[in-house]
């Protein structure tokens, strides 16, 4: 299809759904989840009620829809339907609190909102304030805890005082026809808007164009080589990049289903849903790698036997874990670097012999190269900036043009990331730009430290930053013990002993702080500003 021709199959919701039912696959399934199956014709018919609905509370083409709702069927459709339509869909964490949801809804300016009840109060709060949304749907049948009219509105921001309508979906949903065509679109029209998880602080949304959407499936969809008896299993949501394409795009794209879990992944629930639901390819991240292997200390193999492939992003994944992995499991994990602003993984590991593998390698699709601060290219061997050229790149973020003009340039996007390359070609990851510790003019990957220091069993969890003291860098270690360790003077020795046996002098850690956890972010990675932040104020210091 010719770019620029305004047309329904440049609308990426044609695509990764309707094509199925053109194509005859209209009894193939294609989500699971403990309420039961859905073919994609249900998906289809669901998806196209939810958009009548919406479109009869007044939302259009490019109109925000925020979303706030656990995985499930009806997130799905929701997606897809505000999409079918022309409009844009922001899906939101449920971890998230009142401020962040206030902060989003004034940052995209929804028109609507469609949230499970225990978000209602904290968005009619926001359009109060801002105006958007001016309607809010709630899927709980019964009474939301707000007062509300019994049509639905077609008005646009603040109603009187009292903010946004709030209006039950479900019997909307009854009575609504499934008959919704699908909007023609230019695939350089917005498709979805994703929040970043805010790693580095203030979330940003990123706007990705119906041909990012259409192209994501030619890169890291190849390498998943998904095929219509495979079934995913996503411990990230979707309202995240990384869990969006897992649950949905890369599945659907392949005619393959979906394994949806609403609540929290954690290892026992994890074993549990694999073992009930045995997933043909399961997408995690490395804490939750960690955290099965600690738990299934026999049984990990026997649990993931369905398993074909293991994919982790989000996180650095250590050599340890991955290897403890494929001894125990028998699996290899492909290590994946992804990011909100490239839609979700660019690279990822590759076996290079029997005893070893590549820190990574680009995808099918996707160009990288290493820039200095000056902009020119560094020689193998030599860390620079990680810049990606992708045709899933996101075209911009939302409202904040000085941020799109240093990260996205042209057809090249700026991660964010430093790597070096080796003389083969293959990538070694470093750490964020912002995490990298300068000490007496040299270098420090957080990563390197981390590694090192969770080789002593008093380690369980770590993280490194950097901060000054007394106009000195230094080094400081946050540190989660293993069970039956003291964070004393004791533990602070034999950990500067530890050091020394593995690390440069300049890399070597000056302070150890004990923390019961590290602070994350909604999607469970870490949030390593908020350290840096306790850093520089001298908190929890031992």
């Amino acid at each position: 299809m010719m770019d620029g021709l305004i047309d329904a199959r440049a609308n990426a919701g044609w695509w990764y759904l309707d094509r199925h039912l053109a194509d005859g696959r209209a009894s193939w399934t294609c989500l699971q989840s403990e309420e039961g199956d859905l073919s994609y014709g249900d998906l289809a018919d669901l998806a196209g009620r939810v958009a009548n609905v919406l479109v009869e509370a007044g939302l259009r083409m490019e109109d925000r829809a925020l979303l706030v709702l656990p995985d499930s069927p009806l997130l799905v459709a929701t997606i897809l339907g505000a999409m079918r339509v022309g409009a844009v869909p922001v899906a939101l964490s449920p971890r998230l609190n009142a401020i962040d949801y206030a902060y989003v809804a004034a940052d995209c300016r929804p028109r609507v909102a469609v949230v499970a009840p225990e978000y209602i109060d904290a968005l009619v709060a926001s359009s109060r304030n801002s105006g958007y949304p001016s309607v809010i749907f709630s899927t709980s049948s019964g009474e939301p805890p707000t007062s509300r009219p019994t049509h639905v509105s077609r008005g646009h921001g603040v109603d009187g005082v009292d903010g946004a309508r709030v209006v039950p979906l479900d019997p909307l949903l009854e009575t609504a026809s499934a008959e919704c065509p699908v909007a023609p679109t230019s695939k350089d029209d917005m498709a979805i808007i994703q929040y970043t998880s805010g790693s580095t602080g203030t979330p940003k949304g990123v706007v990705h164009l119906h041909r990012g959407l259409l192209a994501l499936p030619g890169g890291f969809g190849r390498t998943l080589d998904l095929s219509p008896p495979d079934l995913c299993f996503s411990v990230v949501k979707i309202s995240f990049g990384y869990g969006m394409g897992n649950s949905m795009f890369f599945p659907l794209a392949a005619g393959a289903g979906s394994f949806l879990h609403p609540g929290t992944a954690d290892p026992s629930t994890v074993i549990d849903v694999v073992q009930r639901f045995r997933p043909s390819v399961f997408f995690g991240v490395p804490s939750l790698y960690a955290a099965l292997l600690s738990l299934a200390e026999s049984t990990i193999a026997e649990t993931f036997a369905s398993v074909r492939l293991c994919v982790s992003a989000g996180e650095f994944l250590t050599d340890s874990v991955r290897d403890s992995w494929r001894q125990r499991a028998g699996l290899q994990i492909l290590d994946g670097l992804s990011s909100t602003e490239c839609l979700h993984i660019f690279m990822t590991s590759r076996p290079r012999d029997p005893y070893g593998e590549s820190a990574g390698d680009v995808v099918k699709g996707v160009e990288a190269r290493l820039l200095d601060e000056g902009g020119q290219v560094v020689e193998p061997g030599e860390i620079g900036h990680l810049w990606v050229k992708s045709p899933a790149n996101a075209a911009r973020y939302w409202n904040k043009h000085d941020e799109s003009m240093a990260t996205m340039h042209g057809p090249w996007t700026r991660t964010g990331d430093q790597l070096l390359q080796d003389q083969a070609g293959f990538f070694q990851y470093v750490g964020r730009s912002d995490d990298i510790i300068e000490v007496g003019g040299m270098k420090v990957a957080p990563a390197e430290v981390e590694v090192a220091l969770l080789q002593h069993p008093a380690v369980d969890q770590c993280a490194v930053v950097g901060t000054w003291e007394e106009g000195i860098s230094m080094v400081v270690a946050y540190v989660c013990l293993a069970d039956g360790h003291e964070g004393d003077q004791a533990t602070t020795r034999t950990l500067h002993y530890h050091a020394r046996q593995s690390l440069a002098g300049y890399k070597r850690p000056r302070q150890y702080r004990y923390v019961d956890a590290l602070p994350t972010t909604s999607t469970g990675t870490l949030a390593r500003f908020r350290l840096r932040e306790a850093a520089r104020q001298g908190a929890d210091q031992t």
